[in-house]
């Protein structure tokens, strides 16, 4: 299972990489530095068009915010639960 996570400094971002870390799932970490406005760069509007972060790729899907990747992650590794 590969697992991309494009993120920032945020704290939506940091919500996120715990996730990721307490339900020890592996994952790629792809920085986009917002403060320099790399969420406009056209290789992350291919993943992203409304340029936020973080967003997580996985399988094919492509999941924005981070409540919604946060149940995505409790769908596919139920334990620990996040939410």
């Amino acid at each position: 299972m590969t697992i991309s996570f494009m993120a920032s400094g945020a704290n939506a971002a940091f919500r996120v990489r715990v996730a990721l870390v307490l339900k020890n799932l592996p994952f790629e970490e792809i920085d986009v530095d917002i403060l320099s406005g790399r969420q406009f760069d056209p290789a992350y509007t291919e993943v992203n068009k409304e340029h936020v972060v973080p967003t997580l790729v996985h399988d094919g899907h492509r999941i924005l915010q981070s409540l919604a990747i946060l149940e995505y992650l409790d769908e596919i590794e139920p334990e620990p639960r996040l939410i």
